[in-house]
C-alpha cells in the first residue's frame, strides 16, 4: 500500500470515529439512506440502458430499504440480544458447574447477560454507547496509527 493511500485510511478512521461519536445511532439511518440513494440512482441508470428488469430489481429493493431498512435493524439488534443472553446463559452454567476459584471466571457471561438485556430492553442508548466506544477505538487506533508512521 502507497504511504498516501496509509495517510488516507489512518484520517479515515479518526474521521469515522468522530462521525460515530457525534451521530451515534444516526450513523445507521444515514447509512440506510446512503444505500437507497445509490439503489435509486443505480436503477435509473439501468433503465436509461435499456436494462429494465435489473432496474426494477434495484428499484423494489430500494424502496423496501427505506421503508423497511430501520425496522430490519432493530429485528437484527433483537437478535444479537437474544444470542447474547442465550450464550451468557450457556457460559454461566459452565461455569457454574465448574466450581472455579475467585469471581473472574463469571465476568464474561455475566458481561453477556448485561449486554443483551441492555441491548433488548433499551436499544437506543445501547447502540448510541456501543457507536461512541467504537468511535473512541476508530480514533486511538487512527492516532497510534498516525504516530507510528
Amino acid at each position: 500500500m502507497k504511504k498516501d493511500s496509509r495517510l488516507f485510511l489512518r484520517i479515515g478512521m479518526i474521521l469515522l470515529g468522530l462521525l460515530f461519536i457525534v451521530k451515534r445511532s444516526g450513523v445507521i439511518h444515514s447509512a440506510l439512506t446512503l444505500i437507497a440513494a445509490i439503489l435509486v440512482f443505480s436503477a435509473v441508470f439501468d433503465f436509461i440502458k435499456k436494462q429494465t428488469s435489473s432496474g426494477i430489481v434495484k428499484g423494489v429493493i430500494a424502496l423496501a430499504v427505506m421503508i423497511f431498512g430501520w425496522m430490519f435493524v432493530e429485528l437484527a439488534f433483537s437478535l444479537i440480544a437474544v444470542l447474547l443472553l442465550f450464550y451468557g446463559i450457556v457460559q454461566l452454567v459452565q461455569t457454574v458447574r465448574q466450581k472455579p476459584k475467585g469471581y473472574l471466571p463469571y465476568a464474561v457471561p455475566i458481561f453477556s447477560l448485561v449486554a443483551g438485556c441492555c441491548l433488548l430492553f433499551n436499544q437506543g442508548g445501547t447502540v448510541d454507547w456501543i457507536f461512541v466506544v467504537v468511535g473512541i477505538v476508530l480514533i486511538a487506533e487512527g492516532i497510534l496509527s498516525l504516530i507510528r508512521s
